[in-house]
């Protein structure tokens, strides 16, 4: 991918299992969410449901995390992540 010229990523479009979407009966915050190690960014919102950038070291294990916390987890499964959604996500990041 390319910001103004500059290669802001070079690498799959689709890093696997990156982008998580989540669902909840009582959505938590933003803040709470990044507390959680292995979220890296609130890629999204939309009403309950959230896309989440997870961290390269996120343990597989993270559904179960958050349903610890008692926001009613109801759907765990990988967002669709389209080049443009990734495009944006690198040009938030610092580079």
């Amino acid at each position: 991918l390319l910001d103004k010229g500059r290669i802001v990523a070079d690498e799959p479009a689709q890093p696997k299992n990156q982008f998580m979407l989540a669902e909840f009966t009582a959505a938590p915050d933003d803040g709470s969410l990044l507390r959680i190690p292995g979220i890296q960014q609130i890629h999204s919102r939309d009403g309950q449901q959230v896309v989440l950038q997870l961290s390269a070291d996120a343990v597989p294990h993270m559904p179960e995390k958050l349903a610890c916390h008692g926001w009613g987890l109801r759907l765990w499964q990988p967002a669709e992540n389209t080049l443009l959604q990734r495009f944006h996500a690198l040009g938030q990041s610092p580079r």
